[in-house]
């Protein structure tokens, strides 16, 4: 583990408890055309990742996860909050090749350099304190393999000035895409593709709030 500034680690935690036993996991549970339908700019990315052992950031109740549970040969999920992981510990306990693991909220230990194949995040980063975005993208570095892809659904709210992000539409943080570009190729990575998208219905739905970022770790 890393040593990171008490500030942002405080930051990470208090978004993190918010999300602790929420009832969002259950109303969303059947939500997922937007993600998986076969014409969705995430499931056009994400079919470009290698499944051979996949981590799930974010994980909440794994409702993603369940998307592909028999397509991949190992999947790690990951969330900072220990309620979700025991929800998907038991959810899973009958898929061998699944495993749920609690994380600080800034990187992905305890797995080991280069062990994983591919990342994604959807519906969760766009809650993260800029700072832990940046922080994730430098530990994608370490734990996957030359050549894997990351997969990162993450805001685009590009102001500022608020005071807390639940304040915000849909309680997007702070992050642009140009940012989030930014933050990619601080960590050496190749930002492949990015597409920025609107988020909510009816007259909830605010336009370019979102981005879906691919983003690759250069072959050596």
């Amino acid at each position: 583990m890393t040593d990171y500034d008490e500030r942002l680690a405080a930051s990470v935690r208090a978004i993190g408890d918010g999300w602790a036993e929420s009832p969002y996991y259950a109303n969303v549970e059947n939500m997922l055309a937007q993600f998986w339908r076969e014409k969705s700019p995430f499931y056009a990315m994400f079919k470009r990742l290698d499944l051979t052992h996949v981590i799930e950031l974010a994980c909440g109740h794994g409702r993603h996860s369940e998307q592909i549970k028999d397509k991949a040969e190992r999947i790690t999920l990951m969330d900072i909050n220990e309620s979700n992981v025991e929800v998907c510990r038991s959810r899973f306990k009958d898929n061998h090749n699944v495993s749920a693991i609690i994380n600080n909220g800034l990187d992905f230990f305890p797995l080991p350099d280069s062990s994983v194949s591919a990342v994604f995040c959807y519906d969760a980063m766009v809650h993260f304190d800029h700072r832990s975005v940046a922080t994730y993208l430098q530990d994608f570095s370490r734990v996957v393999a030359d050549g894997a892809y990351g997969l990162f659904h993450h805001s685009n709210n590009g102001n500022p000035f608020f005071t807390h992000y639940g304040q915000n539409p849909h309680s997007r943080n702070f992050m642009t895409k140009e940012l989030f570009a930014r933050y990619a190729l601080d960590a050496d990575l190749n930002v492949v593709e990015q597409e920025v998208i609107g988020w909510g219905g009816g007259d909830n739905r605010v336009a370019d709030l979102d981005c879906i970022s691919l983003v690759q770790k250069a072959a050596k």
